[in-house]
């Protein structure tokens, strides 16, 4: 069946009729698209008159934000185990509207110790890790500060529980440092006998370059060197870098702990 719009005078079929229980035959006198152009003609001519009748609807249909029951009676019902706990049986949360959560304590606790948990929480730390390292290592340094006796305490339970694994990791670490290893363990040497100052693996890098990576004695190409005080340690030689040279093996074995002058004049060099 067909009806005529009285609007665009276009015979059109009853299904784009809106709906009008008021007619004789329950359809709109105009066409869907029509009653569609009529509303937002009216709209655009009636902005402030629309918006003030829909403010006054809204303050008069207003209904009080009811309160959530816990903070009425202080009680809560935990959706993961269903039981009603008190408030304190609750951990915080600022983003919930009554400021906790929704699952209890114990519901939590089982939570983290799943597998499921663990996993999602050993991620969020490594990417909050990745993200604010260096944020990270400034506050522990602060912490050690603060506690360094409760750290030193934690670390020596911890490797006297985990031998084998403290001799893993330390064995991982000299892999992937093995240079600065070497560096302190020299500089450690120096120090206890006595001698002042330090370097950096930095330093030996500087050092290599200025020597353009040959010994410093007999001027071969340093595929393995060794660090070397120019006046030795026993002869009141200091630790700073000003006074380290690199020398092939050969070299620093035989110069040991002889004067540098001396040592280069048996070689046949005028100094």
């Amino acid at each position: 069946m067909m009806k005529r719009c009285y609007k665009c005078r276009r015979q059109k079929p009853l299904s784009d009729f809106y709906r009008d229980e008021r007619a004789k035959d329950a359809l709109k006198s105009e066409c869907k698209a029509c009653f569609g152009t009529m509303g937002k003609k009216y709209a655009q001519a009636n902005r402030d008159r629309i918006n003030a009748r829909s403010r006054e609807s809204r303050a008069a249909n207003r209904k009080p934000k009811p309160q959530p029951q816990s903070l009425i009676v202080g009680l809560k019902v935990c959706r993961e185990c269903g039981m009603i706990k008190l408030l304190k049986d609750y951990c915080a949360d600022s983003k919930s509207r009554d400021r906790l959560r929704y699952e209890c304590k114990t519901c939590q606790r089982a939570y983290h110790k799943s597998a499921y948990g663990q996993a999602l929480a050993l991620n969020r730390s490594r990417k909050y890790a990745a993200a604010n390292r260096p944020k990270r290592r400034a506050a522990y340094r602060d912490w050690y500060r603060e506690n360094t006796s409760r750290a030193l305490a934690a670390s020596k339970k911890w490797a006297s529980e985990n031998p084998e694994r403290r001799k893993q990791l330390r064995r991982e670490w000299y892999l992937a440092n093995r240079e600065q290893e070497l560096v302190r363990a020299s500089s450690d040497a120096a120090r206890r006998k006595g001698a002042e100052g330090f370097y950096t693996r930095e330093d030996i890098d500087r050092i290599f370059k200025q020597q353009r990576g040959q010994c410093a004695c007999c001027g071969e190409k340093l595929n393995h060197y060794h660090k070397d005080h120019i006046i030795p340690v026993s002869k009141k030689g200091t630790n700073w870098a000003r006074n380290i040279q690199l020398l092939c093996e050969f070299c620093n074995l035989s110069k040991k702990d002889r004067d540098p002058v001396e040592f280069m004049q048996s070689r046949g060099m005028l100094l």
